[in-house]
């Protein structure tokens, strides 16, 4: 996902739910990941920059050298769950996580990471089937019910856990790892309404309206310079590619809409489990928007956001969604290490709807949670040395 995505860092996606913790909590301007999912992830988890456990360039192998943030709330009490995606072999229930439900794979289909179901077209897969895990069993294939969508199955599993220990007294530490908005493009028809048509306006109008809604939001200097565009010029492309450019940013939009549905909903149950208050909620990507092409490795059958279509944003929108940085996610450039990040958290910060300049990186994640909740880092856990 790209730095200006969310409305509250530039876009015109509808996203109120991220926008309330945003006004009601703080952005930050300087984060950075690692212009990379599986590394960032394991600088997020681990606190040590991925070369240290071995995330580097390989994933399908223990998180060496480290503990996780499973690991370290476990030690001082807290029930802990991660729902979502991990893109490894190593199951979380084995590095602290009491609960594990998700993608144990990379990008997966939203609507079917399994066989064909009846009465629908053949979906659209990366290589073989991913490996899906429930309550810690993997599962492969997985052949879901057709009511199932990624982002909604995760939020399901997360929920259902925080009503299981509603009673518990125990603090509890949840990972969402969601995987939107990911190639495919794949998103509910009703949300793909809500947008299509609207991205029509083309390229250059949608960017710059964007930069210039990110200097009156206080992100940008005003001074800031918007970087020179690397997306064609949409006058240039025919009516029929225009057609097939909306529709894909129109998928792209509604995947983060959903995304943000969601959270809405992991919200309601804070609220409705009287532990809003006392909830520290951070909210970050992995890293800048793609101008990976995926699509010319797969046959796609259906249309454009369903579950045999497998698309991707590619270059052009993901110049615009990574606005106004330079270059996408797999560069050192801006647009590929710099996240949106907010946190929130109603009983424990007081300067709300501020933002915040400093330089952070996922690596801190650790450090801090570990202060936050006094907790000792170990130099050694389970016999084997930590960084």
């Amino acid at each position: 996902m790209g730095w200006s995505d969310i409305g509250c860092y530039g876009s015109e996606v509808a996203t109120p739910n991220i926008d309330k913790m945003a006004a009601e909590g703080m952005r930050f301007t300087q984060v950075y990941n690692t212009a990379k999912c599986f590394p960032s992830r394991a600088c997020l988890l681990t606190g040590l920059y991925s070369q240290r456990t071995g995330y580097n360039k390989k994933f399908k192998k223990p998180l060496n050298n480290a503990i996780t943030l499973g690991e370290l709330f476990k030690s001082k009490g807290y029930i802990t769950m991660w729902s979502g995606k991990h893109h490894s072999n190593e199951n979380p229930v084995t590095r602290g996580f009491d609960h594990y439900s998700g993608l144990l794979d990379g990008a997966v289909n939203y609507f079917n990471p399994g066989l064909k179901r009846e009465g629908e077209d053949e979906p659209a897969r990366k290589n073989k089937y991913r490996n899906w895990v429930i309550e810690g069993e993997i599962i492969n294939p997985y052949t879901p019910t057709k009511d199932f969508y990624t982002t909604d199955t995760f939020t399901d599993y997360a929920l259902g856990w925080l009503d299981q220990y509603k009673e518990a007294q125990k603090p509890f530490f949840l990972y969402m790892s969601y995987n939107a908005p990911h190639d495919p493009l794949m998103a509910w028809p009703e949300d793909i309404k809500k947008y299509k048509g609207k991205y029509k306006e083309g390229y250059e109008v949608i960017r710059q309206r964007r930069f210039e809604k990110q200097k009156a939001l206080g992100l940008l200097p005003k001074d800031y310079p918007l970087s020179e565009s690397m997306h064609k010029k949409w006058d240039d492309l025919t009516e029929e590619e225009k057609d097939v450019e909306d529709t894909k940013m129109a998928v792209y939009a509604a995947m983060i809409d959903r995304l943000d549905q969601n959270i809405g909903r992991l919200q309601a149950k804070l609220k409705a489990l009287n532990v809003d208050d006392n909830t520290l909620i951070i909210f970050v990507s992995d890293n800048g928007a793609s101008s990976e092409d995926a699509e010319k490795h797969f046959k796609s059958t259906g249309d454009i956001g369903s579950v045999s279509n497998w698309s991707s944003l590619k270059k052009n929108w993901a110049n615009v969604a990574n606005t106004p940085l330079r270059y996408f996610k797999n560069w050192s450039h801006e647009g590929g290490i710099k996240t949106p990040m907010i946190a929130n958290w109603p009983k424990g910060i007081s300067n709300k709807n501020s933002i915040e300049n400093t330089p952070l990186h996922f690596i801190d994640f650790m450090s801090t949670f570990s202060e936050m909740i006094d907790a000792e880092y170990p130099k050694k856990y389970n016999n084997y040395d930590v960084t």
